[in-house]
């Protein structure tokens, strides 16, 4: 099943692909402008999470270190009683 072009379809046929490829092409730029907008907000999205994942650490931190002083002191508390 093969079919047979004229030269004149097929260079008509590279021509319209020819300019597909040119409008894709001008609209890299564009393109790109908009990953790298994206990439800025992912980023300070990240460096956002950072931080929170780090203070989430420090609290997590400071009230395991609250408990430990309040299990002292009450155990310190029912030895004297006891």
């Amino acid at each position: 099943m093969s079919q047979d072009f004229s030269q004149k379809e097929i260079l008509t046929k590279l021509w319209d692909e020819q300019q597909k490829q040119s409008q894709l092409l001008s609209r890299l730029p564009s393109i790109e402008e908009e990953v790298k907008k994206t990439n800025g907000r992912v980023t300070a999205h990240d460096t956002r999470l950072n931080d929170l994942e780090r203070k989430q650490e420090n609290l997590g931190v400071k009230v395991a270190a609250g408990v430990f002083v309040a299990t002292i002191i009450v155990s310190a508390f029912i030895n004297r009683i006891l």
